[in-house]
Protein backbone atom coordinates (compact mmCIF):
# COMPACT_ATOMS: atom_id res chain seq x y z
CA UNK A 1 0.00 0.00 0.00
CA UNK A 2 1.21 3.51 -0.83
CA UNK A 3 2.57 5.55 2.09
CA UNK A 4 0.83 8.91 1.63
CA UNK A 5 3.17 10.53 4.17
CA UNK A 6 5.96 10.15 1.60
CA UNK A 7 4.38 13.19 -0.09
CA UNK A 8 4.92 15.51 2.89
CA UNK A 9 6.76 18.73 2.22
CA UNK A 10 10.13 19.37 3.85
CA UNK A 11 10.50 21.66 6.86
CA UNK A 12 12.74 24.12 5.03
CA UNK A 13 13.92 25.24 1.62
CA UNK A 14 16.90 27.32 0.61
CA UNK A 15 16.68 30.53 -1.35
CA UNK A 16 19.83 31.35 -3.30
CA UNK A 17 20.24 35.13 -2.95
CA UNK A 18 20.47 36.99 -6.25
CA UNK A 19 21.20 40.51 -7.35
CA UNK A 20 18.39 42.57 -8.90
CA UNK A 21 19.11 41.02 -12.32
CA UNK A 22 18.63 37.51 -10.94
CA UNK A 23 22.29 36.50 -10.84
CA UNK A 24 22.97 34.08 -7.96
CA UNK A 25 25.45 35.48 -5.43
CA UNK A 26 28.49 33.76 -3.94
CA UNK A 27 31.19 34.50 -1.40
CA UNK A 28 34.02 32.98 -3.35
CA UNK A 29 32.60 29.56 -4.20
CA UNK A 30 30.14 29.51 -1.28
CA UNK A 31 26.54 30.32 -2.22
CA UNK A 32 24.87 33.16 -0.31
CA UNK A 33 21.52 31.70 0.79
CA UNK A 34 18.55 32.13 3.10
CA UNK A 35 16.89 29.12 4.72
CA UNK A 36 13.10 29.45 4.86
CA UNK A 37 10.63 27.51 7.02
CA UNK A 38 7.98 25.76 4.95
CA UNK A 39 4.26 26.55 5.24
CA UNK A 40 3.98 23.11 6.88
CA UNK A 41 5.97 24.26 9.91
CA UNK A 42 3.83 25.61 12.74
CA UNK A 43 5.88 28.81 13.15
CA UNK A 44 5.53 29.68 9.47
CA UNK A 45 1.85 28.82 9.22
CA UNK A 46 1.14 30.93 12.33
CA UNK A 47 3.05 33.86 10.81
CA UNK A 48 1.10 33.57 7.56
CA UNK A 49 -2.21 33.39 9.45
CA UNK A 50 -1.33 36.49 11.51
CA UNK A 51 -0.38 38.45 8.39
CA UNK A 52 -3.57 37.48 6.55
CA UNK A 53 -5.67 38.28 9.62
CA UNK A 54 -4.16 41.79 9.85
CA UNK A 55 -4.80 42.38 6.17
CA UNK A 56 -8.39 41.15 6.44
CA UNK A 57 -9.02 43.43 9.42
CA UNK A 58 -7.77 46.39 7.38
CA UNK A 59 -10.14 45.54 4.55
CA UNK A 60 -13.07 45.45 6.96
CA UNK A 61 -11.96 48.77 8.46
CA UNK A 62 -11.88 50.35 5.02
CA UNK A 63 -15.23 48.80 4.08
CA UNK A 64 -16.78 50.45 7.13
CA UNK A 65 -15.61 53.81 5.83
CA UNK A 66 -12.74 54.31 8.25
CA UNK A 67 -9.15 55.11 7.37
CA UNK A 68 -6.81 52.47 8.76
CA UNK A 69 -3.88 54.92 8.71
CA UNK A 70 -1.61 52.38 7.01
CA UNK A 71 1.29 53.89 5.09
CA UNK A 72 3.60 52.37 2.50
CA UNK A 73 6.31 52.16 5.16
CA UNK A 74 3.91 50.35 7.51
CA UNK A 75 3.07 47.84 4.77
CA UNK A 76 6.75 47.26 4.01
CA UNK A 77 7.48 46.76 7.73
CA UNK A 78 4.57 44.33 8.16
CA UNK A 79 5.77 42.27 5.20
CA UNK A 80 9.35 42.36 6.50
CA UNK A 81 8.28 41.08 9.91
CA UNK A 82 6.37 38.21 8.27
CA UNK A 83 9.33 37.26 6.09
CA UNK A 84 11.66 37.43 9.09
CA UNK A 85 9.35 35.09 11.02
CA UNK A 86 9.51 32.48 8.26
CA UNK A 87 13.30 32.84 7.91
CA UNK A 88 15.27 30.11 9.65
CA UNK A 89 18.71 31.55 8.87
CA UNK A 90 20.80 33.90 6.76
CA UNK A 91 23.69 31.85 5.37
CA UNK A 92 27.03 33.27 4.30
CA UNK A 93 26.22 36.86 5.24
CA UNK A 94 24.96 39.03 8.08
CA UNK A 95 22.70 42.04 7.99
CA UNK A 96 22.69 44.68 10.71
CA UNK A 97 19.31 44.47 12.40
CA UNK A 98 18.69 40.93 11.16
CA UNK A 99 16.29 39.50 8.62
CA UNK A 100 13.46 41.96 9.31
CA UNK A 101 15.72 44.92 8.51
CA UNK A 102 17.01 43.17 5.38
CA UNK A 103 13.48 42.61 4.08
CA UNK A 104 12.39 46.15 5.01
CA UNK A 105 15.15 47.76 2.94
CA UNK A 106 13.45 48.96 -0.27
CA UNK A 107 16.78 48.84 -2.11
CA UNK A 108 16.98 45.09 -1.39
CA UNK A 109 13.34 44.37 -2.16
CA UNK A 110 14.35 41.86 -4.85
CA UNK A 111 15.55 39.60 -2.02
CA UNK A 112 12.26 39.94 -0.13
CA UNK A 113 10.38 39.28 -3.37
CA UNK A 114 12.41 36.14 -4.03
CA UNK A 115 11.89 34.77 -0.51
CA UNK A 116 8.16 35.50 -0.68
CA UNK A 117 7.90 33.80 -4.08
CA UNK A 118 9.78 30.73 -2.87
CA UNK A 119 7.53 30.45 0.20
CA UNK A 120 4.40 30.71 -1.93
CA UNK A 121 5.20 27.65 -4.06
CA UNK A 122 4.90 24.37 -2.14
CA UNK A 123 6.86 22.65 -4.89
CA UNK A 124 9.95 24.38 -3.54
CA UNK A 125 9.52 22.33 -0.36
CA UNK A 126 9.29 18.96 -2.05
CA UNK A 127 11.75 16.70 -0.21
CA UNK A 128 13.77 16.05 -3.37
CA UNK A 129 14.22 19.77 -4.11
CA UNK A 130 14.30 21.33 -0.66
CA UNK A 131 18.07 21.44 -0.24
CA UNK A 132 19.20 24.01 -2.82
CA UNK A 133 16.75 26.05 -4.85
CA UNK A 134 17.26 28.74 -7.42
CA UNK A 135 15.68 32.10 -6.76
CA UNK A 136 12.98 31.59 -9.37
Amino acid sequence: MFDITSLQIADTATYHVTDAKGTPQYDGETPITITIHSPGVKKASAAKFALEKKRSERVFTKMSGKDDGMTEADERRERAVFLAEITASLNGFEYKGGAAELYANPRLQHIANGVEKLFGDLGNFAPSSATELPSS
